[in-house]
């Protein structure tokens, strides 16, 4: 059974605005970047009296690393994989349904063997999860200036050897769209079904020159947004999948746009 959810994204993770989380009276919420450990033990407990189940998107603490597996953004590589196991550690005890990394994140385009260098992170990523008994979900992501490297390195990486270390897959509608185009990310997507445990659903505005992701929307495919229904049809049809809703605060949609966007989402999620 499919699961709608909603993004710590959507309040950037403040504390004074936890309680927006909830108000959704959704089954799920996926967070990470808590302030501290006191904000953490608050989420917690609100987290308890709702039922909502709970992911974690590392970091779970600001400041730790986000983007690291491959290679330094802001940390070494072997630090992130410290800092992953805390996380995983952590994320066990707090009772989440799965650890969610930014995984594989290339910066930009490589001379190097890219399916050693993403079989080496899943290696690594594989024993954390083997250790801590949490299943890690790995989101490819778009590197620095909207660079699509590794998304076409995944795209090229064998589901065979993936299929080894036993991890699941994040796809991010808006990264996808992004990277390859609206016709084209469905059939990178399709490639990985098998793995696919959770999808970030937003589409994209573009003020400026600058990205940020907006709530979807009936009106997304008429007013010039990527059309995301192709995917999004493709995406209800799997099973057991937590879609959650990851748009961001940037741009001041009124709550009953964001309202509209829940509806929307909800009758492609639980479509009958």
């Amino acid at each position: 059974m499919n699961t709608l959810g909603v993004s710590g994204s959507t309040i950037m993770s403040d504390p004074q605005k936890f309680h927006q989380l909830f108000e959704h009276k959704l089954n799920h919420i996926e967070i990470g970047e808590f302030a501290s450990r006191r904000d953490v033990r608050a989420f917690i407990n609100m987290l308890k009296i709702s039922g909502a189940t709970l992911g974690i998107h590392a970091p779970i603490l600001r400041g730790r690393s986000k983007y690291d597996v491959i290679e330094q953004v802001d940390f070494p590589p072997s630090t992130a994989i410290r800092h992953l196991e805390r996380d995983a550690k952590m994320a066990k005890r707090m009772g989440a349904k799965y650890l969610l990394v930014h995984f594989p994140f290339f910066s930009k385009e490589t001379a190097g063997d890219t399916n050693s260098i993403i079989e080496n992170g899943l290696a690594a990523l594989y024993k954390i999860q083997q250790k801590y008994h949490i299943p890690i979900v790995c989101e490819p992501k778009l590197g620095l200036l909207r660079s699509a490297a590794g998304i076409e390195y995944l795209n090229n990486f064998m589901v065979d050897i993936w299929a080894k270390y036993q991890l699941k897959i994040c796809i991010d509608l808006g990264d996808y769209v992004m990277a390859v185009g609206d016709k084209k990310a469905l059939k990178y997507i399709k490639k990985w079904s098998d793995f696919i445990m959770v999808v970030h659903l937003h589409n994209v505005d573009y003020p400026e020159g600058h990205y940020y992701w907006k709530p979807m929307h009936k009106n997304d495919e008429t007013d010039g947004h990527h059309n995301l229904l192709p995917i999004m049809e493709y995406l209800a049809g799997l099973k057991d999948i937590y879609f959650v809703l990851e748009h961001t605060p940037h741009m001041g949609y009124p709550q009953s746009y964001v309202l509209e966007g829940i509806e929307y989402v909800k009758g492609m999620v639980f479509k009958e």
